[in-house]
């Protein structure tokens, strides 16, 4: 009797042992699929912002020729500050809550940032959340480099969102405004985060 439980027991534990094997083969396959998925997000949501940042900096930049006329060498001057505001920005030596403060009490302007949590699509929020974060930038620059108060910088803004709406719209494409800064301002963009110009622009 006591040598047929032995073997039960023997028999108990290798079923265990091999019970224990394919749940922890499982686990690791799914750790694997997992880090796959979030790989696969990351990815994906680094094209979003990428792309987004580059249409914004060109709805910006058109919305600055079209209001007020600029033309490559003030694009040159504000993309100057631009690039070093978001250096900052990255290394945290600023922040965006920094770059609120700093437009209320200088420019008397009050940037509103919608509750990106109310949107239904994880890209949705992804191209908001890049979206509000560059023009903040932007608007921030604008106003340092070119002392933009709160009467432009809303017409500004308006002109933003009035071209945001015929984009929507299909009145054009972020292509045809490329185009035409490059025939008009000489102002060619890249689609990481800068530009290339030529000489001769006014």
């Amino acid at each position: 009797m006591g040598n047929f439980k032995r073997k039960t027991n023997r028999k108990n534990i290798k079923q265990v042992k091999h019970n224990m094997r394919c749940k922890n083969s499982l686990e690791n396959k799914t750790k694997k699929q997992v880090a796959a998925e979030y790989f696969k997000q990351a990815i994906n949501d680094r094209a979003i912002e990428e792309q987004t940042i580059a249409d914004t900096l060109i709805i910006f930049i058109y919305s600055l020729n079209k209001v007020y006329g600029f033309g490559r060498k003030r694009i040159d001057r504000l993309f100057q500050k631009v690039t070093l505001t978001s250096s900052c920005i990255r290394d945290g030596y600023v922040t965006f809550d920094d770059l609120q403060t700093m437009l209320k009490q200088e420019a008397k302007y009050k940037y509103y940032r919608m509750n990106i949590k109310d949107l239904k699509t994880r890209e949705q929020k992804v191209k908001m959340r890049v979206i509000e974060e560059m023009t903040l930038i932007y608007i921030f620059s604008v106003m340092d480099v070119f002392e933009f108060r709160e009467k432009r910088i809303c017409r500004l803004v308006k002109a933003m969102g009035e071209i945001g709406q015929e984009l929507t719209a299909k009145k054009y494409t972020i292509d045809d405004i490329e185009k035409y800064l490059w025939e008009k301002v000489h102002v060619n963009f890249d689609h990481d985060f800068s530009h290339v110009n030529d000489e001769g622009a006014a």
